[in-house]
């Protein structure tokens, strides 16, 4: 229990009680409650959305990510699966409802391999065309020389017209 000034020695009587109260806010005498934040403090209470909003509102701006379509289309096959359905891991149409279903929002495709954090996404999405080509290259040893155009590639950007998240809103 809390004790009055000056030597602490009796408990603290209700007066100076209220006069803290009012100073410093309801609560302010209770050590067991989170500290308010500090101003211009980010909510610790945020979610990732409002975070990645912000980021995207601010930092990104017009840019997009291009995902390398290998990778995507793995990582949503494996979205979701925790393992425990008794299946192999190979590709299975019957199961997995059909390549290119497009049927979850990329977000979540990109943040369940790791659990929101984003990591491994990070290690297949580019803010440029050429990174893809290059992971492209030499992540899957794959020769881009007969591939005419971009078309492919502008599929598998996260916000562009025909991309991954207009294919899943539609």
């Amino acid at each position: 229990s809390w004790r009055e000034p000056p030597h602490f020695r009796s408990p603290m009587g209700e007066a100076l009680r209220e006069q803290i109260a009012e100073k410093f806010g309801e609560g302010s005498l209770d050590l067991t409650a989170p500290p308010p934040p500090e101003p211009g403090e980010r909510d610790l209470d945020d979610d990732f959305s409002n975070v990645l909003d912000r980021y995207l509102g601010s930092q990104m701006g017009s840019t997009d990510l291009y995902a390398c379509p290998i990778c995507y289309v793995e990582a949503e096959r494996r979205c979701g699966d925790d393992g425990d359905d008794g299946g192999d891991g190979e590709y299975d149409p019957d199961r997995d409802g059909g390549a290119f279903d497009f049927s979850v929002d990329p977000m979540t495709v990109l943040g369940d391999l790791d659990g929101g954090k984003y990591h491994v996404a990070a290690t297949f999405c580019f803010d440029r065309l050429t990174g893809v080509k290059r992971h492209l290259r030499e992540a899957h040893g794959l020769d881009l020389s007969d591939l005419n155009g971009n078309d492919l590639f502008h599929l598998y950007c996260i916000r562009k017209t025909d991309g991954l998240l207009q294919r899943y809103l539609r």
